[in-house]
């Protein structure tokens, strides 16, 4: 939904008999403030599913993840039963609400400008693995180089899984991070106020010199004569 951050979370739908799960869950074990961010999951939840339902419908039951207790009881939630100390959240319904239609609250002359078309479309799913990596490990960037092990949490595949994957559009893991930074440190080259220590540091290296180092192999220039050649032609 915000393609600059990555909570690590991810989402799904489970169907047993007639009802359905929507469910949440954190990749990394979240020990401080995790039942907050559990209640904040199921506030998103219910917000996306009261799309086809209407703003006042109650979910019949919250599982929230984490062992602490929760604030989510109000008026809005008059009554749901709230469950805490689960492995996961989810919010309870009905299966056959999943064919419904969706109701969504915009006007038809209310057009997306260009830029939300933009944004929309680079957070949209794709459908190649190299494609999905780099949704998801752009914004880990800035935590350092981002570890095989880290995108195999992530993709819930297996690294054999997923070198096989890449395998097959001709790519290697290495090959992606490094088509991710590069990508990245275009863009921020081209953004004069944004300085170079700054972009290597968000690109995850500890050293602007390495930063310096793969960027003339990628192009033959260094970081600062790119930016010069490149503000050279706006001008």
């Amino acid at each position: 939904m915000i393609t600059a951050n990555n909570s690590g979370e991810i989402f799904w739908i489970k169907e047993q008999e007639e009802t359905a799960y929507f469910c949440q869950r954190y990749l990394h074990n979240q020990e401080v403030n995790c039942h907050y961010a559990a209640q904040f999951a199921s506030r998103l939840m219910i917000e996306l599913v009261s799309i086809a339902l209407g703003k006042l419908w109650q979910p019949p039951t919250i599982y929230l993840q984490g062992e602490r207790g929760c604030d989510l009881k109000d008026e809005s939630l008059s009554r749901t039963k709230i469950r805490a100390g689960m492995g996961f959240t989810a919010i309870v319904f009905p299966r056959s609400f999943l064919s419904l239609p969706l109701k969504f609250p915009v006007a038809i002359d209310n057009k997306p400008s260009q830029k939300d078309r933009e944004n929309l479309y680079s957070s949209s799913p794709v459908q190649n693995i190299s494609g999905s990596l780099k949704q998801v490990i752009t914004p880990l960037l800035p935590n350092g180089y981002p570890d095989i092990n880290l995108a195999k949490e992530i993709t819930g595949m297996s690294v054999r899984t997923l070198q096989r994957r890449l395998g097959e559009e001709g790519l290697t893991y290495t090959q992606v991070v490094e088509k991710i930074r590069f990508e990245q440190a275009v863009l921020w080259l081209q953004e004069p106020q944004i300085k170079l220590i700054d972009i290597a540091m968000e690109l995850g290296y500890s050293d602007p010199a390495h930063f310096t180092r793969a960027f003339k192999r990628w192009t033959g220039l260094s970081p600062r004569d790119f930016r010069r050649q490149k503000l050279a032609n706006y001008q």
